[in-house]
């Protein structure tokens, strides 16, 4: 029995030795770990150009004019250094693509998961950090039940860029971000013939919100 407790007491020495510096390691990752929440303004192109595959309407001029909304963009960063970080984003709008065909509307929602490349320089301006990141991802269309047209989901290969400011209010745990940001993408067609012109669009996103450091 002597022998056991003597064990298990060595036993316990050794992992406290261990747990403490790998909790002191885990830890100085989380630092480096923030987690933002932004309200996102949204004003896209409107691309125009003729069908150019096999439809009732092949050659003739197609206008795609998506209405103004707002979105929310949730957006996860790790800062290794000033100039080594990464980012991931995801988003949420919801909006109308008008036709200059018809059905004349088709409203969709979309969602955005990026991944990208994060810098934060390790000064200030007018008091405040500024940032800037660029990267890729991917875009869904999703046609809503009600004013989908019965149109199908569809994905496009997204790139963004991204610069703006930032500044804690509780330093290293809360703060205040304000930025702008800009997609650009092949504009949707929903798989329907008689929309596909393959025009490039963007959207831009001024945005502010709020971020967390863990």
């Amino acid at each position: 029995m002597i022998r056991f407790r003597k064990f298990l007491f060595t036993a316990g020495v050794l992992l406290g030795a261990v747990a403490v510096p790998a909790q002191t390691k885990l830890q100085q990752q989380l630092s480096k770990v923030d987690l933002g929440v932004q309200a996102v303004g949204e004003f896209s192109s409107s691309p125009s150009g003729p069908v150019t595959i096999p439809a009732t309407n092949q050659g003739q001029i197609v206008t795609l004019s998506p209405s103004n909304t707002v979105g929310a963009l949730v957006t996860i960063r790790y800062v290794a250094s000033p100039y080594l970080g990464a980012e991931f984003n995801g988003g949420y709008s919801r909006y109308t693509e008008n036709l200059s065909v018809a059905p004349g509307a088709i409203q969709t929602q979309a969602d955005e998961f990026t991944l990208g490349y994060l810098a934060t320089p390790p000064y200030r301006i007018f008091g405040v950090k500024p940032y800037a990141s660029a990267g890729v991802g991917g875009l869904r269309f999703a046609p809503t039940a009600g004013g989908g047209e019965g149109a199908p989901h569809q994905g496009r290969l997204a790139l963004y860029y991204h610069v703006g400011v930032q500044k804690d209010i509780v330093p290293d745990v809360f703060g205040i971000r304000l930025g702008f940001r800009e997609l650009f993408y092949t504009a949707p067609d929903f798989f329907q013939n008689y929309l596909t012109i393959n025009k490039r669009a963007t959207t831009s996103e001024p945005m502010i919100g709020v971020y967390l450091r863990f």
